[in-house]
């Protein structure tokens, strides 16, 4: 996830990120939401854990690291 996090994304570019950097293939749209899903829950643990932060931009929402 750090990695993923290294430039800010909404979410569903950080999960492309991670999908990327796990070399999974995703078979079809279901466990694809799934996928989102779990990356979604781990950015809102690290965020409560005060290691990501996200705003609503223009682009949508827009997560970033806070520092590692």
């Amino acid at each position: 996830m750090r990695e993923a996090l290294a430039e800010p994304g909404e979410l569903t570019a950080v999960a492309r990120r991670v999908q990327r950097a796990l070399g999974l293939s995703l078979a079809g749209i279901p466990q694809y939401a799934i996928f989102v899903s779990a990356v979604a829950a781990h950015l809102s643990y690290l965020e409560a854990q005060g290691q990501a932060r996200v705003a609503l931009e223009d682009e949508g929402m827009v997560w970033r690291s806070v520092s590692w």
